[in-house]
């Protein structure tokens, strides 16, 4: 299904290389922007982010949205609500797998199309000191299992569905979160000590806050990749368990009549 799906869309690409173009408006506004408030501030770095790291900050939230973006929760919500969902039940293989298929070709071609090149743009006209192929790394591990998580949301709001005919404001509701209480909007150690403590530790740091601190050489060795890697996976669990929960109460209340 992955393959199929990564033939599909390699067969209209241009839709992807849009980066090429949009990404080098997006660095240039980040240089003028970033530039004009650390002069305005007269400092070195704001919270400990260098000017070439605020720079790559914003660029690295991108690069995420690369990695993990799927269209799951619109999905899984309008297949319940149209009556859609009836066919899914039966499948030889599970809505779940059918849809994991779907977000995993689409952001393999994502990460070929618009990650990759995105990073060569940057490393060009922006180096960065601290980038090393350990950061890199850890950024793809921990990017990689955000995929997984943030797929298990998107999955948990889709199935919302059978109890809201429409989950348009619920996607809206969590990209709101994920931006606030992750780390996309603006850094998590912007907010008070006490607050980033509390929020460093939910599943939403998992997303962007976390690949983006590995990513920056930012974090405290492997010992603090491997030590958050396992939280993150032990948050995927829980999101898991909580999807097989709502899977088997939303098959028992579905009801399709045709039309």
């Amino acid at each position: 299904m992955v393959l199929m799906g990564l033939k599909r869309i390699f067969r209209y690409p241009w839709g992807l290389l849009m980066s090429l173009v949009i990404d080098p408006f997006i660095l240039i506004l980040n240089i003028f922007l970033f530039k004009t408030l650390f002069s305005y501030s007269g400092k070195a770095d704001i919270a400990g982010y260098s000017l070439e790291a605020m720079i790559w900050y914003y660029a690295c939230v991108q690069f995420i949205w690369y990695w993990i973006w799927n269209f799951t929760d619109r999905n899984v919500g309008q297949r319940i609500i149209s009556g859609d969902f009836t066919l899914d039940l039966i499948r030889p293989v599970s809505l779940f797998t059918f849809e994991l298929s779907r977000a995993v070709s689409l952001r393999l071609s994502g990460i070929v199309f618009e990650f990759i090149p995105s990073i060569i743009l940057y490393s060009i006209f922006v180096p960065y000191p601290l980038m090393s192929f350990a950061t890199i790394f850890q950024f793809c591990i921990s990017a990689g299992i955000a995929f997984f998580m943030f797929y298990a949301m998107n999955f948990f709001i889709g199935l919302l569905g059978n109890y809201l005919q429409n989950t348009d404001a619920l996607q809206a509701v969590k990209h709101i979160i994920i931006a606030t209480l992750g780390g996309s909007l603006i850094p998590l150690e912007f907010f008070p000590d006490a607050l980033t403590n509390v929020l460093i530790r939910l599943p939403f740091a998992s997303l962007f806050h976390w690949p983006l601190r590995f990513f920056l050489g930012m974090g405290n060795g492997w010992g603090e990749f491997l030590t958050q890697s396992v939280t993150s996976l032990c948050w995927l669990g829980v999101f898991l368990l909580i999807n097989v929960l709502l899977w088997k109460r939303a098959v028992r209340r579905f009801a399709g009549f045709g039309g």
